[in-house]
């Protein structure tokens, strides 16, 4: 509720810059508290829980080697699905020991900030198996994974076949997105009878252990959330600190 609570003060406000509604209106629509957990007769929903480590497991015969990599890479470097869907080779700064990428679709971007997610030595590894395509072509296809799957199943048809009937309107992109790689998971989880898990959860299970073993200050540079942006000599220092955590963990 806290969530539509403040997208509906982000409609008024943008309202109100379009004259659309008097300023005051907006003003008032501030004042309103959210709701307080323990503290009201609303459903507290369940804490996020990081995955078990034998339910991601659990999941890699039942899904693509490009999934497989994202789920890898969320688990070392904490990223969001969504930067991994849209990363490109030519995103990638490859010339450090910590290769840093800069995905132009981020969470932050609307907001003129530039999201850097560092990989170290393991992710270098799992990426590298992607790099052999145009710098402008995303990292992760699924176009590439349906070719790849086709490529490898055995073939039943005769010469002169003709071609099924498409039974669906839907066409493979050549990148993922949230949704689709959500669904490629759930669908895995189901195939491996384990218990659901998203890859959100992924990415809190990375800032979980970041955070055990280097402390929260390392666990918000690496999960990049936006209130770890502080003065520009801090950020330097912090950027130094989030390359070594980078190289030890990822």
């Amino acid at each position: 509720m806290n969530k539509h609570a403040v997208r509906i003060r982000g409609a008024f406000r943008w309202a109100v810059a379009e004259e659309l509604v008097p300023a005051n209106v907006y003003e008032a629509l501030k004042a309103v508290a959210g709701l307080k957990r323990g503290r009201c007769d609303a459903r507290e929903t369940a804490p996020v829980l990081p995955v078990p480590a034998a339910h991601v497991a659990a999941v890699k015969p039942h899904v693509s080697r490009q999934v497989w990599a994202m789920i890898e890479l969320q688990q070392l470097c904490a990223a969001r699905p969504g930067e991994l869907a849209a990363l490109r080779p030519i995103d990638l700064d490859t010339t450090g020991h910590v290769w840093i990428g800069r995905p132009d679709q981020h969470k932050t971007a609307h907001l003129g900030k530039t999201r850097e997610i560092m990989f170290g030595p393991k992710c270098q590894r799992i990426i590298g198996a992607f790099l052999d395509r145009p710098v402008d072509a995303y990292l992760f296809s699924p176009l590439e994974a349906v070719q790849e799957r086709h490529a490898q199943a055995e073939c039943h048809r005769r010469p002169n076949q003709k071609a099924n009937a498409l039974s669906s309107s839907r066409t493979v992109g050549d990148r993922y997105t949230t949704d689709s790689y959500r669904r490629a998971i759930t669908r895995a989880c189901e195939l491996a009878g384990v218990p659901h898990w998203g890859p959100h959860r992924l990415r809190h299970s990375a800032g979980t252990e970041i955070r055990k073993e280097y402390g929260l200050e390392a666990a918000q540079l690496m999960l990049g959330h936006a209130n770890a942006d502080i003065t520009q000599v801090y950020a330097e220092r912090d950027r130094v600190k989030a390359v070594s955590v980078a190289l030890k963990f990822g």
